[in-house]
């Protein structure tokens, strides 16, 4: 149901998309096999590489990718990948069409551009895209699209970065970039819907003088204690008097720092979320200059001393956060955070259907509802704005009141309780302890063999220094996975970024081996 439902919404989008497009649009073909040859419009004899069936391929065509690896060490994929045409780009599967932008020796790179000279339209979907020393996945320029059914992960900076660009967003796997899983800025308005954005160290979502709409999302066990350039992370981070994101039917849960965390003037709108259970901060923090009082009282009237300490645009925007002297939070369960729920603003439990319950969810690795039980059922507002319209397992998102948070629970017409047994979202996602093991043995079998790969190396004279670090910098993590395995989310995903850390190691000292 959730694929027939996903299939028919992308392509209705895509359909869209492509709208102003010319009439031609031919298939293309590539294949990690392939030769660069030709048109690339023989399926039979596809092209070797994205880059050159892009070159080839005119507005409106369709570039097909077979599964495979496309990697400068192995069909010699030069990156960034860049797109400047309109164009759609269709994998095999995410979980067999990995595209890495790891290019040895240091040389840091996006795996894949969208806008460089123009504005234009591309939509992405079906591939894994990884290994980025910058960002997996880059718009700019004003361009957009549909980016659906990928993995996007363990790339250097953020797994997506919107830069005056205002893409779709749906459906896709997010996790385990170095720094933010989407960073929105420069006037960027998404859509960012029904997402799995995990295990980022820095935020899950960054948004920096933009207005996306971030509905549907699942956004967890972001951050950590090392995480990004500045250490923590936040689920949402909001940035700038510029910033007015709506934030509806989310579940942002077990984030490092904040979960919500909005300053310098941000405006959102926060509905029908669950925001709970922090490893070290709040759950929705207000900060700086934008402490708001149910009277309107902004807290440069309350604290004057402090006002003085400030640049002047910074204090002319306390007196004009929001005009109309109102938070926009209502029915969210703000619950369980290690520090407070409600962080420099007044705590609104109790006020416009926010509440403070446990939302008991089905397990600690499942956050469906549990029926009957969860106060989160039948607990939002329908009238929220942007409310998407299925939940994150792709069934009816309202079936009497909406429930809050990114799942809904299943119900008779007449809204009693559950009726159908709850599906999991399927993901490939390894999340248990044997997963994490797993991923662990595999990253001692590597680091094995990275090391014997160092010793030859040095021993012929080479520079290491770039190798050798990261084998200390996979080690660490692997170490640190180890000591982890009471949270096999957490160990797993660290277990994974020492995994790709030891394969860049090796890389790297085969190329210096020749």
């Amino acid at each position: 149901m959730r694929k027939l439902v996903v299939g028919i919404f992308v392509a209705c989008l895509i359909l869209s998309a492509l709208h102003y497009q010319p009439v031609r649009a031919a298939d293309l073909y590539v294949d990690d096999t392939g030769t660069n040859s030709g048109n690339c419009q023989n399926s039979g004899s596809p092209c070797r590489t994205i880059q050159y069936a892009i070159n080839q391929a005119i507005a409106g065509d369709t570039i097909h990718i077979a599964a495979g690896t496309y990697r400068h060490s192995t069909n010699g994929e030069v990156f960034p990948i860049t797109i400047n045409k309109n164009l759609t780009l269709v994998g095999a599967g995410a979980a067999s069409t990995e595209i890495n932008g790891y290019t040895p020796p240091s040389n840091p790179k996006d795996v894949i551009q969208v806008g460089n000279t123009t504005s234009s339209i591309v939509n992405i979907s079906g591939l894994r895209i990884e290994g980025g020393r910058y960002v997996g996945l880059r718009f700019f320029n004003g361009s957009s699209g549909i980016v659906t059914l990928n993995y996007i992960t363990d790339n250097g900076r953020e797994g997506i970065r919107l830069e005056g660009s205002s893409p779709t967003i749906i459906d896709n796997n997010i996790y385990t970039n170095d720094y933010d899983g989407i960073h929105a800025l420069s006037g960027s308005n998404p859509r960012i819907t029904n997402n799995y954005i995990t295990g980022n160290e820095r935020h899950g979502i960054y948004v920096e003088n933009s207005n996306p709409i971030i509905n549907g999302n699942l956004i967890e066990d972001n951050g950590a204690e090392d995480g990004g350039e500045d250490g923590g992370g936040d689920g949402i981070n909001i940035y700038g008097s510029s910033s007015s994101p709506i934030i509806t039917n989310n579940t942002i849960i077990y984030n490092y720092d904040d979960n919500i965390d909005n300053g310098y003037g941000g405006n959102p709108t926060i509905a029908n979320n669950i925001i709970a259970f922090t490893i070290e901060d709040e759950g929705i923090q207000w900060w700086y200059d934008d402490y708001l009082s149910p009277t309107g009282l902004s807290i440069s009237e309350k604290k004057d001393d402090e006002v003085t300490k400030e640049p002047d645009e910074i204090q002319t925007k306390k007196l004009t956060v929001f005009a109309d002297g109102e938070y926009h939070i209502f029915n969210n369960d703000v619950y369980g955070n290690a520090c407070d729920d409600w962080m420099d603003m007044d705590d609104l439990t109790g006020i416009n259907g926010n509440i403070s319950e446990d939302p008991l969810f089905v397990s600690d690795d499942d956050a469906h509802l549990q029926a009957c039980d969860s106060p989160a059922i039948n607990a939002g507002s329908n009238s929220a704005p942007q409310i998407p319209d299925t939940d994150l397992d792709g069934n009816t998102r309202i079936v009497c009141i909406v429930d809050m948070g990114a799942y809904e629970v299943q119900a008779s017409a007449n809204c009693p309780c559950q009726v159908q047994p709850l599906a999991k979202r399927p993901t490939t996602l390894p999340s248990l302890l044997p997963a994490a093991q797993n991923h662990i043995s595999q990253s001692n079998d590597l680091l094995k063999q990275a090391n014997d790969l160092l010793t030859q190396a040095q021993q012929k004279g080479a520079n290491c220094t770039e190798c050798e670090k990261l084998i200390n910098e996979a080690k660490a993590l692997l170490d640190k996975s180890k000591a982890s395995l009471t949270n096999p989310i957490y160990a797993n995903n660290l277990a994974l970024q020492a995994l790709e850390k030891l394969k860049q190691a090796i890389d790297c000292l085969k190329a210096l081996l020749g």
